[in-house]
């Protein structure tokens, strides 16, 4: 059984919504989980998940992006590892999506998954580290080293799909680590800052334990800032980041009609998304 779940602030405009409703089509169970919350439990076959920060952060899920500063900690992927560890436990893989995750169309999931059936994880890119240094990356330093000794390894996550297996071994760390995972609790004397930060705790853990990690040419235009010119999205590929949410249905019917150059032409080549 496949889930996706959509990770969002707030409710995103109908237009996404309608877009993920055509993975129902495909077989998938499909979640949308606003930070901010929301009030409907079910929106078109989507479900809508809503949980307490407090909840997730007495299970021990926060700090898992800890560059998003909030009072409390949690973020819409600590709720999400929440939902999936805690109270819906039935999928063999969730593919987990930020909002701002340009997708052409349902089927390039589809086609992932079909091709890579067996990956414990499926992401942008699979950078190891077996040297311990901590120059090369930011995050990098906020390794909880102890707790995931070398080697370590670090992706891109804004679209990742995760096995059943890979999440329980999220939980199983977070269990047996308690709060010795976050920063306020940092070994004084051997690390000043630590965190279970997401672009490297699923891959550290899968280098671990052995598991196989997927890296597809489909999510090769995930990238941390970039500012996107309309011809360089394609069909074939998720596009990271395109902010601005009212452009993805006019991108993705460009596509449809003639491939990212009509889209060029469309806007006189001088339309672009920003960060």
């Amino acid at each position: 059984m496949m889930a996706i779940i959509v990770l969002c602030r707030v409710r995103p405009p109908d237009h996404i919504i309608n877009f993920y409703r055509e993975f129902i089509g495909l077989g998938y169970a499909v979640y949308l989980l606003p930070d901010a919350g929301d009030s409907l439990q079910e929106i078109g076959g989507i479900q809508v998940i809503s949980i307490d920060d407090a909840d997730a952060f007495a299970a021990g899920y926060y700090d898992s992006s800890p560059s998003f500063k909030k009072p409390s900690r949690v973020v819409a992927w600590d709720k999400a590892f929440y939902y999936f560890n805690r109270i819906n436990l039935q999928y063999d893989h969730v593919w987990f999506i930020e909002e701002d995750v340009f997708i052409p169309s349902a089927e390039i999931i589809q086609q992932i998954d079909l091709q890579h059936p067996s990956a414990d994880l499926i992401s942008r890119e699979n950078i190891i580290n077996t040297t311990g240094e901590l120059e090369s990356w930011y995050w990098w330093k906020y390794v909880p080293q102890d707790l995931l000794p070398l080697p370590w390894s670090r992706s891109l996550v804004c679209a990742a799909r995760m096995s059943k297996r890979l999440l329980a071994c999220i939980d199983q760390l977070v269990i047996a680590s308690g709060h010795m995972l976050h920063v306020d609790t940092a070994p004084s004397r051997s690390q000043t800052f630590r965190a279970p930060f997401v672009e490297f705790l699923f891959h550290t853990i899968a280098l671990a334990q052995g598991m196989k990690v997927t890296t597809p040419i489909e999510l090769s235009n995930i990238t941390w800032q970039r500012d996107w010119k309309l011809p360089e999205i394609s069909s074939s590929r998720l596009t990271h980041p395109v902010k601005e949410l009212w452009l993805h249905e006019e991108i993705r019917r460009q596509l449809i009609g003639g491939g990212s150059q009509s889209i060029a032409e469309s806007t006189n080549g001088s339309a672009s998304t920003t960060q």
